[in-house]
């Protein structure tokens, strides 16, 4: 099979607090743009809760194993809510850690659906520092090909 170019479009949720203290599942739409060759696959992808904060592109790379797939996300640079300011804020002296997505393909509705994992800093702990804490987020997310 020759390289293909392929746009998948879907969303990423987690969960968050509303104003109520209620918590919502929040649903971020994104689009990819792939380049599909033997299994693997690259490209970039654009999301509505980053979308304009970088100048980079957010890149996308993973792979395929019949009806499962694996793939990372990698911002150009960390980014977090800041409470105070009441919006998204870039840190550009901290490296995104990438945000692995994981599922499997479903034949019945043409997409796939998975969990995302993001894995923070590794802190170490106890009295001979050895022992780590991660703090780690995860969500569900979906996907469906477009072209």
């Amino acid at each position: 099979m020759e390289m293909q170019n392929q746009i998948w479009t879907g969303f990423f949720s987690y969960i968050s607090e509303d104003l109520n203290g209620e918590l919502v599942e929040d649903r971020i739409p994104f689009e990819m743009k792939l380049k599909y060759d033997k299994g693997s696959f690259e490209g970039t992808t654009v999301d509505e809760e980053s979308k304009g904060l970088f100048e980079e592109p957010i890149t996308v790379k993973g792979f395929t194993d019949g009806k499962l797939i694996n793939f990372v996300v990698q911002y150009p640079h960390n980014y977090y809510y800041d409470e105070n300011l009441n919006k998204l804020v870039v840190d550009y002296n901290e490296d995104y850690p990438g945000c692995e997505y994981t599922g499997e393909y479903d034949e019945i509705e043409s997409k796939y659906t998975g969990e995302w994992s993001l894995k923070l800093k590794e802190k170490k702990t106890g009295l001979f520092q050895n022992d780590y804490l991660v703090k780690s987020y995860v969500g569900y997310w979906e996907m469906k090909r477009k072209k």
